[in-house]
């Protein structure tokens, strides 16, 4: 064993060399990240051109260059082409300690031009080197993006992090997880749809991810769950980055198994549980801190960091549309959202407004359904991090089934409800905030708030000489980039008048649309996608014939009652403005 030795880790024989000489070899190179050096960037040639550069890293270069790191000793495991490692560097660390398995000269090009002196490089240096020679309990900071799937033992990662880390240092970790395994690790070898790219071992869920941090006494403070890259790259994982404290054994309530865990034993996997209990680690406060937790959209975020190119954000592969609801649609959802019926809960409140009615379920329900699994497949696909629901009333099957690291705000307006009805949705506790009010008049929203604004079975009771001040108001709402999803209901006798004057009134609020020929043609597209799915008439009876009078004084109770379909639409503001 040889001791981890500092000296001529520092420089080497690219350090001397020009400017020009630096580039030219850079030039020769196949650049894994890309870097932007002022003078020369490097490309990339794993980022095709239309995503963006280095998303993955997106949230680990917002949590380097949110705090003050200037001073801080750390060690970045994997470092790579070295991004982060020099990132770091670049932002005031006294040192980086930067391993890597291989020798690689774009890493030794890359530290030269960047003209970073704290980053000692360690080439050849897998965990098992970095567990053997490593200084312990030395680092306010342990780095590893993009390690934990290639690893035949996960755990151990956690615990050789939580050995190098000083009492209140940080563990900075991104990595692949699975959502169909919420507390078990996958083997992807044999997965149905595993996870491409050798040598992709071990696949977490997101509970076992945290559930391995604790394990090792490394307190989960942060996570940042990376969306929009599923029609990228990943089309079947997600990607999380979450930021952990280093505290003592115990820090679980008492209890719990985990706390069990830790009382009764003295060391684990190489962690001293005993001589961290004496130690006086002082994060108690850190550790019963309550967990953060936040999405980042790749679409609309652009990190500001040291390396990290400068460019104009991209468009998602998640293109404007309008379109009628097809059964062969609602046959593609229901496939991507196995477990999307609309169940019980999501509808409780219908008993209030139809006492003593067994309210029916699953198909029977197929045009609503059909749209709020539209909407939210919408949502998965954009990427999308804060959403409004507009016109929820007493269906909460979006926020019920919306992933939680997603922000969530609901709209509505009493006049459509029975009194005792918007009692009862006003007093059930709601995710997010549950505002009053209709778009097109004051409602006490911030402008640009939302990712996206979305509807089902809503925007229909909007009177036409409102339309357009409605598709203003959501443009107002969503943020540059940002999308208006709708599923809306329309007699099959008005599916064409309804489409043109939505999609007249997004071009006009300034909203990026699909081409006019294409709206002319739903009805043809939908009858060779296996016709339009209609809703049946005793649910069309049971809405129509239920309702009060709307907030602009018409009786829903009067309308004539014909077989309806529903109009699919996803329009975007243009990033730019």
């Amino acid at each position: 064993m040889t001791a981890w030795v500092l000296d001529g880790r520092f420089r080497d024989a690219y350090s001397d060399q020009s400017r020009a000489q630096l580039i030219e070899q850079g030039q020769k190179e196949s650049w894994f990240h890309d870097f932007d050096f002022g003078d020369y960037r490097t490309g990339t040639i794993v980022y095709p051109e239309a995503l963006p550069t280095n998303y993955h890293l997106y949230p680990l270069l917002d949590l380097l260059a949110g705090s003050d790191r200037a001073g801080v000793t750390a060690i970045d495991i994997g470092t790579y082409d070295g991004l982060t490692a020099l990132s770091l560097g670049c932002l005031g660390a006294a040192r980086v300690d930067a391993t890597c398995q291989y020798d690689l000269a774009r890493f030794r090009i890359a530290r030269a031009l960047s003209g970073v002196d704290s980053v000692a490089y360690f080439p050849g240096c897998d965990l098992e080197t970095i567990e053997l020679e490593a200084p312990k309990d030395a680092y306010d900071l342990v780095i590893a993006s993009a390690m934990l799937h290639h690893l035949a033992s996960p755990l151990e990662l956690f615990t050789l992090a939580r050995r190098l880390l000083r009492a209140d240092g940080e563990l900075i970790v991104e990595a692949v997880v699975v959502d169909d395994a919420p507390s078990a690790l996958t083997l992807n070898t044999i997965r149905k749809d595993p996870v491409l790219g050798a040598p992709t071992l071990w696949l977490p869920g997101y509970d076992a991810l945290i559930g391995m941090l604790e394990l090792a006494c490394l307190k989960p403070v942060e996570v940042i769950k990376l969306t929009g890259g599923r029609d990228g790259r990943e089309p079947n994982y997600d990607r999380y980055t979450v930021r952990a404290v280093a505290t003592r054994p115990g820090f679980a309530p008492k209890g719990g198994k985990l706390a069990e865990f830790h009382d009764k034993l003295e060391t684990y996997c190489g962690l001293d549980f005993a001589a961290m209990r004496a130690s006086g680690n002082p994060t108690e406060q850190a550790a019963g801190a309550a967990l953060e937790r936040r999405a980042l959209n790749i679409w609309t975020h652009s990190p500001k960091a040291p390396l990290q190119p400068s460019e104009a954000v991209k468009k998602p592969p998640f293109q404007p549309g309008m379109e009628l609801a097809s059964v062969q649609k609602f046959a593609e959802l229901k496939h991507r959202f196995p477990d999307g019926e609309i169940a019980w809960d999501d509808v409780s409140l219908l008993a209030l407004n139809y006492p003593g009615e067994a309210m029916p379920e699953g198909m029977s329900w197929g045009l609503k359904q059909c749209g709020y699994l539209y909407v939210l497949d919408a949502i998965t696909r954009t990427g999308v991090t804060r959403v409004l629901e507009i016109g929820p009333g007493f269906n909460f099957y979006l926020e019920n089934k919306l992933d939680p690291f997603l922000a969530f705000d609901s709209l509505d307006e009493p006049g459509f409800y029975r009194p005792e009805v918007f009692a009862a949705i006003e007093s059930r506790p709601r995710r997010g905030r549950f505002h009053i009010g209709l778009l097109g008049r004051p409602h006490g929203l911030e402008a640009a708030s939302y990712d996206a604004c979305v509807s089902v079975s809503a925007l229909e009771h909007v009177p036409e000489q409102d339309i357009k001040a409605v598709a203003t108001d959501l443009f107002d709402l969503t943020v540059p980039g940002g999308w208006s999803i709708h599923a809306i209901d329309c007699s099959v006798t008005q599916v064409r008048s309804a489409a043109d004057a939505w999609l007249s009134a997004f071009r006009q609020a300034g909203f990026e649309v699909p081409d006019e020929s294409d709206v002319g043609h739903l009805w043809e597209r939908s009858m060779k996608a296996g016709g339009p799915l209609l809703e049946s008439l005793p649910i069309l009876f049971r809405f129509y014939h239920g309702y009060q009078k709307d907030p602009w004084a018409r009786s829903l109770g009067e309308r004539k009652v014909e077989a309806s379909g529903a109009v699919l639409i996803s329009v975007r503001r243009p990033a730019g403005d």
